[in-house]
C-alpha cells in the first residue's frame, strides 16, 4: 500500500515521471492544515500560496484519483487476477514507475490498452490533460455575476 501511495503521488514537477506531483500533495496538505486552523489563505515559507494554485491541486487529485479508480474497475472487471494485483498494477501506470507484479502479460489486449491510456495520462499530468479541452482563451473576467448560496457540506 506505501508503494502504491508513493507511485500515486509521483515525482517531481520538472521530472518525467507520472503520478500527481509532490508539489501537489503539499499543497493539499498545506490546505487542509489551513482550514483545520481556521486560517483564511494557504501560507507556506512566509508565503502566501495562491488560491488558483491550491484549486489546480485538488482538481490533480481529483482527478487522478477518478483515472485510478475507472482503471481499477474497468481491469477487474476484465480479467480475473487478484483486486491488489490489479490496483498495482494501474499505479504503477499512473505513476510510470515501471513496477509490476508480474500479470501484465496475462492481460487481455483490452486491459493492456487501458493501462497504456493511464500511462500516457500520467505522463503527460493531470492538468496537462485539462488544458487540453479547457478553450484556448478562457474569459477571466464573467460578463456577470451569480447570487450566492449555501448548501450543507461535511
Amino acid at each position: 500500500m506505501i508503494i502504491m501511495l508513493w507511485m500515486f503521488i509521483g515525482a517531481s514537477p520538472d521530472s518525467c515521471g507520472g503520478g500527481i506531483r509532490t508539489t501537489s500533495i503539499v499543497v493539499i496538505f498545506l490546505s487542509i492544515k489551513s482550514f483545520a486552523l481556521g486560517k483564511p489563505s494557504v501560507i507556506f515559507n512566509g508565503r502566501k500560496i495562491k488560491e488558483e494554485i491550491v484549486h489546480k491541486a485538488f482538481v490533480a487529485f481529483v482527478a487522478a484519483l477518478m483515472i485510478v479508480f475507472t482503471g481499477v474497475i474497468l481491469l477487474s472487471l476484465n480479467e480475473n487476477q487478484p483486486l491488489h494485483h490489479i490496483m498495482f498494477e494501474v499505479t504503477s501506470a499512473f505513476g510510470t514507475t515501471g513496477l509490476s507484479k508480474g500479470i501484465t502479460s496475462t492481460l487481455s489486449t483490452f486491459s493492456k490498452l487501458i493501462l497504456v491510456l493511464i500511462m500516457f495520462m500520467g505522463c503527460l499530468g493531470i492538468l496537462a490533460l485539462v488544458m487540453m479541452i479547457r478553450p484556448a482563451n478562457p474569459q477571466r473576467l464573467p460578463k456577470h455575476d451569480y447570487p450566492e448560496g449555501n448548501i450543507i457540506d461535511g
